[in-house]
């Protein structure tokens, strides 16, 4: 048998955090492999820190991993690529969620020199 070697992979990942996250469930992620799709992927927080759970099914009492790497090596570089989206897109939604916090509050805080409202004049009116 040939000794294995390192292998290149073509791996895509789409993660979406999840807002509120589900007991150790951060979010739900899929992942396209060499060419073949993997639906049902979740990023955990777990107590060694984030990690990707592979698909899995309830078969009698246990479950069991429906989709999972061949190779140490793959499973490495799919739980990283996962594991370092979630990181990218999870700080995204915290910088868009502060964006539309800040444009909320500018909403309802009120408008410069609202309170002085009618007492100046227009330049316009002043030329005249």
């Amino acid at each position: 048998m040939p000794a294995a070697t390192k292998q290149k992979h073509d791996i895509e990942v789409r993660v979406y955090p999840l807002k509120e996250p589900k007991g150790k469930i951060v979010a739900n992620a899929s992942a396209t492999v060499n060419g073949m799709g993997v639906i049902g992927i979740r990023i955990i927080d777990g107590q060694k820190g984030l990690f990707a759970q592979m698909p899995q099914t309830k078969i009698g009492e246990e479950y069991k991993d429906t989709s999972f790497p061949t190779t140490r090596d793959l499973r490495l570089a799919l739980n990283k690529k996962l594991v370092d989206t979630f990181v990218s897109e999870r700080d995204k939604v915290s910088v868009k969620d502060t964006i539309k916090e800040g444009q909320s509050a500018a909403k309802d805080a009120p408008a410069k020199g609202a309170a002085g409202k009618g007492k100046g004049t227009k330049k316009s009116e002043q030329a005249h």
